[in-house]
Parts: structure tokens; sequence; C-alpha cells
């Protein structure tokens, strides 16, 4: 993302024990301090930050923070969830059903665990209003830990990646050519309302 001209900003959650709903808030925080580097002085950002272009992804319990704050993070752009998890979530909003940005899903169909299988994934996409451009991706080789670094589900899903948030962050639509599907290791592929 870097070479791309995308800041990312990884967190830890403050305990392993921090439910979705708590993840979904710690990273509401994050977001507010990037977007306090751009005007912090001493910030090696400061000054070069588009603040009206945040992302947020997440992993497992992080995916399923992600989905709330597809829901309720006001200035959010785009949003991508791996192997996403909202079983124990309190906030409706993990469900899908008022995401109101682009969202990219991925997930793997050897994930059968409670963490990010049992269809939590796929529930998420078929709520997704109308109209919000979508992409589901279940990676036939991935299970639940298969994501890492972006390319240890397979190669194709950091180009996926890629293209989409260029695609949702930075309004290039010459990147939605390569939102496609892969031609190999693919269980299911679904896109909806991209441009």
């Amino acid at each position: 993302f870097a070479s791309h001209g995308i800041v990312m900003v990884t967190m830890d959650t403050t305990t392993t024990l921090d439910s979705v709903d708590q993840r979904a808030s710690q990273q509401k925080q994050v977001l507010d301090a990037l977007k306090k580097e751009n005007t912090r002085s001493a910030s090696a950002l400061y000054g070069k930050l588009n603040t009206a272009r945040l992302g947020a992804v997440g992993w497992s319990m992080g995916g399923g923070a992600t989905w709330i704050n597809s829901a309720e993070y006001s200035g959010l752009k785009s949003a991508m969830s791996l192997a996403g998890h909202n079983l124990t979530a309190v906030d409706i909003d993990s469900k899908g059903g008022n995401t109101r940005v682009p969202i990219l899903i991925l997930n793997g169909s050897l994930d059968t665990t409670y963490l990010g299988g049992l269809g939590q994934s796929d529930g998420v996409y078929n709520n997704i209003p109308s109209g919000i451009p979508k992409v589901f991706y279940e990676v036939a080789s991935a299970g639940h830990f298969a994501w890492g670094s972006p390319t240890s589900a397979n190669r194709a899903v950091a180009g996926i990646a890629l293209a989409f948030h260029k695609t949702f962050l930075d309004g290039d639509t010459r990147w939605v050519s390569y939102i496609k599907r892969p031609s190999s290791d693919v269980a299911t592929w679904k896109t909806a309302n991209l441009p």
C-alpha cells in the first residue's frame, strides 16, 4: 500500500480478550489519531495526509469491528475484512445491514471456525444495502489464519485489495478492471455496484 501512496496503520487491541464491539471503538480511536497526525507539527505525516480519504481493514474480530465502522465511522471511504467475525458482536451494525461505504470481504473456504467461518462473511455481504459497492472473495485454499501478509492467502488477494482501495480511496476508476475474479483458487466470487 505504501508504494501506492496509502498510509497504513496497524493496531493491537488493549487485550486479546477485547470484544468485537470494543475493537470497533479502538479502531475508531486509531482512525481519529491518524487524522490528528496530519496537523501535529512533530509528525512525519504533518500536512501529507488527505484526511477525507480513510479506509478501515480488520482481521477476524477486527473484521467484525470493520463491519461496524463501515456503518458508523463518519468519513470512512472504504472497508475491507479478512475472515471477519461477528457472532459475538452486540452492535447490530456488525451484520452489514447499515454499511455505508464500499466494502471488500475476504474469507477462506477452509475457515470452518467460530472465529471467522460459519457463513459470517456471506451473511454480511448479503445484508449490505443495495447500491453499495461490494466484493466477496472466498479463497478456496485459505483458512482462518491465512491473512498474515498480502499474499499469504494467495497472490490474487493483494492485487484485488490494492485495486479496491485505489478505486474507492483515491477515486481512480482505472483500477476497477483489476477487481476481477481470479482464474483459480476461488470458492465464491460475488460483486455488486462496482463503477
